[in-house]
């Protein structure tokens, strides 16, 4: 399928983009509802289409097939994407914002700069993705898969970040400020400079993950691993490591204080 309308400057909407479908000027809209009747279970299939600027805003895409799609500043707010297939896909400043995104594929998909607050990102994989500088407060990323995601500046304050896979994942300079990392896999990551301040890192795994720099001021580190964590200068000063492993030489060229709770 191929593009038949140049991409227009302001956001068009779903019903006035035209792409050719088995040889037929089709809108969008038409390609998903007769998809939607014909094909198992309303599979459609927008793979490799220019689809910048358009109106997706709350929008039925379930179960749709946007793979190396072009999908940049379009507007995806609150629309319904489970199980979608976004691998490759181009969602460049693509405002997600409360979408629901459930056991969708990302996998390499570039995501730079995306707005997804509060949207659901549970099980979603974005193995590879390109997240840097996106923006995903509040969202819940439970039970994703981000490993060797690329999450440098990403601002994910309050996200549920829950059982995640982040390992060898760059979330240097990410703000994580009060998000739930718990029971998270963040081996091999690097989180030199993130802002962790209050975190719930309590049974999280940190072999040899970079946490240099790192803001971990009052954040729940309870039982958590970190043997083989990178800490200088790490800003530990009222954090709670009780229970937690690591290794006096490392804890020590990090920043503690008498608020720092350590075991006995």
């Amino acid at each position: 399928m191929k593009t038949t309308i140049n991409t227009q400057n302001a956001l068009r909407n779903i019903n006035d983009v035209y792409i050719k479908n088995n040889g037929k000027k089709m809108t969008v809209r038409d390609i998903i509802d007769v998809s939607r009747d014909v094909v198992y279970e309303g599979l459609f299939c927008l793979a490799k289409q220019d689809l910048r600027h358009v109106d997706f805003s709350k929008e039925d895409l379930s179960g749709g097939d946007f793979s190396g799609a072009d999908l940049s500043l379009s507007d995806l707010s609150e629309s319904n994407l489970r199980l979608t297939n976004l691998s490759g896909a181009d969602l460049y400043k693509t405002d997600l914002r409360g979408a629901d995104l459930r056991e969708s594929n990302a996998l390499g998909a570039h995501l730079r700069k995306a707005i997804l607050d509060e949207a659901d990102l549970r099980k979603v994989c974005f193995f590879s993705a390109d997240l840097c500088g996106a923006r995903i407060c509040g969202a819940d990323l439970t039970g994703a898969n981000l490993y060797n995601a690329d999450l440098r500046g990403a601002d994910l304050r309050g996200a549920n970040i829950e059982a995640v896979k982040l390992i060898g994942a760059d979330l240097s300079g990410a703000n994580l400020s009060g998000a739930d990392l718990s029971a998270s896999n963040l081996n091999g990551a690097n989180l030199s400079g993130a802002d962790l301040s209050d975190a719930d890192l309590s049974y999280a795994s940190f072999h040899g993950t970079r946490l240099e720099n790192a803001d971990l001021r009052g954040a729940d580190l309870r039982n958590a691993y970190l043997s083989t964590a990178h800490l200088a200068n790490a800003d530990l000063r009222g954090a709670d490591l009780r229970g937690a492993i690591y290794m006096d030489d490392r804890l020590s060229k990090a920043i503690i204080d008498e608020t720092t709770l350590l075991d006995d």
